[in-house]
C-alpha cells in the first residue's frame, strides 16, 4: 500500500525531474525556471544513519530543510546523484551539464558532532559539447564517469579529472578510501589497470 504523505510546492513552474540521494537524506527537484530545490532531512534527525526513515513522518514542507539553488539558466531536464550523495548532476535545456556539491559533506563525515545542514555549490559546468537540450544525465555507480544524453542525438561520457601522476584514462572509484560495502571488487581495479594510457 502506498500512502500520500505531503506536497512539496516550492517550484514555481512545472517540475521536470525529481531524485532521492542514495543516502536518503536529500530530495532534489528541478523544473522549467532553472531553479533546483533540495529538500533535506534536518541535521538533528540524521543520527545513527537513520535519516532516510524520517521521510515516513513528514506531513508538511516545514518538516524538511530546503535549499533553493537559483541556477539562472535553462530549465532542468534531469537530475542524477553520485553514489556517496556528495554531488548531483543536472542536465538543462540550455545545452548544459552541471555538477553541484555539498560544501559541508567532508566536514560532516569527519565530525561526531551534530552535522551542519548541507549547502550546495556549482563546481563544474559544460555547455560546449551538446548542441541541443540535455535530456538525461547519469552518474557512474563507481564514481568514475559522468554521462549525458541530448536531443542532438548524442551521448557524452566524461571521466573524472585525472591526477597529474596518473597515466590511466580512468581513476579509482570515488569511494575507494571508504571502508564500506560499496568498495569495488579487485577485478574492477585490474580492468582499470589494463586500460591504455590517456593522451589528453
Amino acid at each position: 500500500k502506498i500512502d500520500y504523505l505531503c506536497s512539496l510546492a516550492r517550484q514555481e513552474q512545472s517540475v521536470n525531474a525529481v531524485a532521492f540521494s542514495p543516502n536518503g537524506l536529500h530530495l532534489a527537484t528541478g523544473g522549467e525556471t532553472g531553479s533546483i530545490v533540495v529538500w533535506s532531512v534536518p541535521p538533528s534527525k540524521r543520527g545513527n544513519g537513520n535519516g532516510r526513515h524520517f521521510w515516513s513522518t513528514v506531513e508538511r514542507e516545514q518538516d524538511l530543510n530546503v535549499r533553493v539553488i537559483s541556477h539562472g539558466r535553462g530549465g532542468i531536464c534531469d537530475i542524477s546523484w553520485s553514489l556517496d550523495s556528495k554531488r548531483f548532476l543536472a542536465g538543462t535545456i540550455d545545452h548544459g551539464v552541471y555538477v553541484f556539491e555539498d560544501k559541508h559533506y567532508d566536514s560532516n563525515k569527519k565530525t561526531a558532532a551534530l552535522p551542519v545542514d548541507s549547502d550546495w555549490e556549482e563546481v563544474y559546468q559544460n555547455r560546449m559539447d551538446h548542441t541541443h537540450f540535455v535530456q538525461g544525465v547519469a552518474y557512474d555507480p563507481l564514481g568514475v564517469y559522468l554521462a549525458s544524453m541530448g536531443s542532438d542525438r548524442t551521448v557524452r561520457v566524461y571521466p573524472r579529472k585525472t591526477p597529474p601522476k596518473s597515466k590511466k584514462k580512468v581513476l579509482r572509484p570515488a569511494n575507494a578510501g571508504d571502508n564500506n560495502d560499496c568498495f569495488p571488487p579487485p577485478e574492477h581495479q585490474r580492468m582499470v589497470d589494463q586500460l591504455p594510457v590517456s593522451y589528453t
